[in-house]
């Protein structure tokens, strides 16, 4: 009876020291390789933030009054994709999709408290499939409405800010 015990005691004993690491790698295993953080954005000063806000709003001063028009992009009527399509060709000089769905694609996703001026703002309202603007800081963003045209709006509380989705920094 006493050899099984000392049998199992011995191959525990095997199994358990198998399952030991030591600290060195071995001379032929390569060391792990470990992801580093991905660099941190720098970060936009509030000068540069309030030269970028200034820039869409004199923009955006040329088209205020000019009435929503699904498809349209002038000034006799515009939709929110085309309005936004124009000022990034005409500030930044940056083709973007004419579309808000193909728009929504495009730079890299952005969270609401990390949002800065000439960042998009894309919505989900009830009376649109999809929605998008241009975040000026401070809590505004300007976009065309469809009952107002083209306007500036609050982010921060309310409809827009229930229905938002997400932002995009188009690089």
């Amino acid at each position: 009876m006493k050899q099984p015990i000392l049998y199992s005691l011995l191959t525990g004993l095997l199994l358990l020291s198998g399952c030991a690491t030591t600290d060195k790698p071995a001379a032929t295993e390569k060391p792990a390789v470990i992801d580093k953080p991905a660099p941190a954005e720098k970060p936009t000063t509030k000068k540069s933030s309030d030269q970028q806000k200034q820039r869409w709003l004199s923009w955006h001063q040329g088209w205020v009054g000019t009435p929503h028009r699904l498809g349209g992009n002038s000034r006799r009527g515009i939709d929110c994709s085309a309005y936004v399509q124009r000022g990034y060709r005409k500030l930044y000089g940056i083709e973007l999709p004419r579309t808000t769905r193909a728009q929504r694609k495009r730079g890299k996703a952005i969270g609401y408290n990390r949002l800065q001026a000439g960042d998009l703002v894309f919505f989900r309202p009830d009376t649109y499939p999809n929605h998008v603007g241009i975040y000026l800081g401070d809590g505004t963003f300007i976009h065309v409405s469809s009952k107002k045209g083209v306007v500036r709006s609050s982010l921060e509380k309310g409809y827009w800010r229930r229905h938002f989705r997400q932002g995009r920094r188009i690089q």
